[in-house]
Parts: structure tokens; sequence; C-alpha cells
């Protein structure tokens, strides 16, 4: 048996070896299960009624618990633009606004919904109300965003939008007056 190696037969493993083994495979399965565990992802629906703000994105975008997204119905405001420096004429005027009727009403704000719940971006889409006021028409009436008669929403808050944009283009208002002009 000259010339012929003897396979070698697999040394035992250490008490130590094996711990580290045995770690390193659960360490690998809790990355593996957290790796594949369900992502949160935003709620399917959102109940009308009261709701806390957590976020005022813009001058028609906001943030409710549990970070949900919300976008007033019929209603554009100047877009703030902090990632190219500047923004459009009016939009922190808009957002300012939002901010103060959110802050008098501690943060509080009531949702109704239309027939279209949510948008491209998955923001669902409410008129907003803070005790009386009707935020997506005082925006409007205020010159702080235009109205959009072009999406599928009710036809009577469409003509209260369009009757409150006309008396802010007739008062010269906002986004209407001829100091600071949107594009």
């Amino acid at each position: 048996m000259r010339g012929k190696k003897q396979p070698r037969l697999p040394r035992r493993l250490s008490r130590s070896q094996k711990r580290l083994i045995l770690l390193l495979v659960v360490a690998l399965l809790v990355i593996y299960r957290l790796w594949s565990w369900p992502r949160p992802s935003e709620p399917e629906s959102l109940a009308e009624g009261e709701h806390i703000v957590t976020k005022v994105v813009d001058g028609d975008t906001f943030t409710v618990f549990p970070g949900v997204q919300v976008r007033l119905i019929g209603v554009n405001a100047p877009e703030l633009l902090p990632e190219k420096g500047h923004s459009e004429p009016w939009a922190q005027e808009a957002t300012d606004f939002l901010t103060d009727q959110f802050r008098s009403s501690s943060w509080r704000v009531r949702l109704q919904f239309d027939a279209v719940r949510k948008d491209r971006y998955r923001r669902f889409l409410a008129y907003g109300f803070v005790g009386d006021r009707f935020l997506n028409a005082e925006l409007v009436r205020l010159g702080l965003a235009q109205y959009e008669p072009q999406y599928n929403y009710s036809a009577t808050v469409k003509n209260v939008l369009r009757r409150a944009q006309e008396e802010a283009q007739r008062n010269r208002r906002g986004i209407w007056s001829a100091g600071k002009t949107r594009p």
C-alpha cells in the first residue's frame, strides 16, 4: 500500500466551532426572515372622519397618522421645490395657510371622500375640513390654489370651487395678484 495516501477522515469539530456554526445558521435565518418579511404597506382604505395630521407636505398635500398621504381633491397649490432650491410663487403661503389651519385645530382634520379614493401616486384624495372651514375651497378663495375641474369629483363641489376661484380672480388674491404670478 505504499504510494497510496489514505483519505483523510474529517476532523471532529470542537464545541466552540459547533457553537459558531449554530450561531451563523441562526443569524442567517434571522436575516432571511427579516428580508422576506412583508414590508409595511400603505393602507388600502382610510376611514372618513377625524384624523391627526403628522406633516404638511405642501399647500394641498399632508400626511395623517399612521403615515398616510392625503391630497385635497379639486385643487392644485403651487409646489414647494426644496430639492431645486426654489419654489413656485405662492407655494410657501399655501403651505403656511394649511399648517396654520391644522395648528389651530390641534393638528386635527376631518376627511370626506368622493368616488375616486386615490390618485396615480397612491395618495388618498379627500375634502378636508377644520371645524366648519372647507380647506379645499378656502385655498382657492384666498388665491393659494387653482380649481381643477378636469378630475372626477362632485359637480356640487366643482361649482363651489369654481365660484371661489372667480372670487379670488376678481379680487386679485394670491396667485391672481399683480405681484407674484404663477406660470
